[in-house]
């Protein structure tokens, strides 16, 4: 293997790592409450990068009974590691569902609300 070839592997090895790291964010318009423990970076399963779904759709109506705020798709490293490593056959990320703030919700913190656009 030529010199050329290991830097165009590796150029290749890079680029598929950083698709990884992207992350897919969707608002309902609604105002952000707290996370649900169960829904906070709960890991979703995956098959052949991403194109066959393991772990079912989520019931949001159960989950955030009064709506939802947020729904954010992430790679945490290791399942960029893990999706790596199965060359595309396993295909992790973490779900964190935000359901909409109610009026049992504490108040913000300063800064510590949700993002403006």
């Amino acid at each position: 293997m030529t010199m050329r070839g290991v830097i165009r592997g590796m150029a290749f090895a890079v680029s598929l790592l950083s698709v990884g790291c992207g992350a897919t964010v969707v608002r309902s318009g609604l105002p952000a409450g707290r996370p649900p423990d169960a829904y906070d970076e709960r890991w979703h399963h995956g098959f052949i990068f991403g194109l066959v779904d393991a772990s079912g759709p989520y019931d949001l109506r159960e989950i955030c009974p009064l709506g939802w705020s947020e729904m954010r798709v992430t790679n945490s490293v290791l399942g960029v590691f893990l999706q790596s490593v199965t060359i595309g056959i396993y295909t992790p990320s973490s779900v964190t569902i935000i359901c909409a703030k109610t009026a049992s919700d504490p108040p913000d913190a300063a800064g510590e609300g949700p993002l403006s656009k």
